[in-house]
């Protein structure tokens, strides 16, 4: 499933072998690791997308161009080095507090609905003298916090509170402090379950027989 599988044109390893649209792969595997009745995934990739799921209907809501690929885009202008196994433990050093501007620096106290924490902008703080460890996890943060954010606000309408992360990014460890941030801002609750990392793969082995396509 995916982008890459339009290049898969025969059986692998001369096994059979079939295509699942990714959105529906996606739907069904992080629905199947949640026990929620209806739920908005959030798959974090290259770039990101949002399906709702329900027992009766899964829709596709939109995305956004934001993900690893922007993630490693970046820091290989700025940080020169695009490889994963670099920036994560970089940005784990970084002080994202550093670069970003939150509400707490332009108030003293905390406005309706916004705690003093909150994002006012992404780098607002940044310069020419900002480290490099802090860079990368102002990277990785504004990446992870606007995928999330993107993803309540194109699913308001729905009126589902429950929301599932997947894909990569989910191993970030910024994820889980985005995570506790949101369920005071959104009223919403945001869990990442075991096997994230997994969930579209799972959900393309479980796609009913009707969503595959045998090459």
């Amino acid at each position: 499933t995916g982008v890459g599988s339009k290049y898969v044109e025969k059986a692998v390893y001369d096994r059979p072998t079939y295509k699942v649209d990714e959105f529906v792969a996606t739907g069904t595997g992080g629905y199947y690791l949640t026990d929620k009745k209806e739920v908005i995934v959030i798959s974090m990739g290259t770039g990101s997308f949002f399906v709702k799921v329900t027992e009766n209907e899964m829709k596709h809501l939109g995305g956004v161009g934001l993900g690893g690929g922007t993630i490693c885009g970046l820091s290989s202008i700025i940080l020169n080095t695009g490889d994963i196994h670099e920036i994560v433990p970089l940005s784990r050093k970084g002080d994202v507090a550093k670069i970003d501007l939150r509400i707490g620096d332009l108030a003293k106290e905390k406005l309706p609905g916004l705690n003093l924490d909150v994002t006012a902008s992404n780098f607002g703080k940044a310069d020419a003298q900002s480290k490099p460890e802090d860079i990368a996890a102002g990277i990785v943060h504004m990446v992870i916090e606007n995928i999330c954010q993107a993803g309540i606000l194109a699913s308001r309408n729905t009126g589902i509170k429950d929301y599932i992360l997947i894909g990569g990014l989910t191993k970030f460890f910024e994820c889980r402090q985005i995570i506790e941030d949101f369920k005071s801002l959104w009223d919403v609750k945001v869990t990442i379950p075991e096997y994230s990392d997994y969930a579209t793969a799972i959900g393309a082995v479980i796609a009913p027989d009707a969503e595959k396509e045998e090459i």
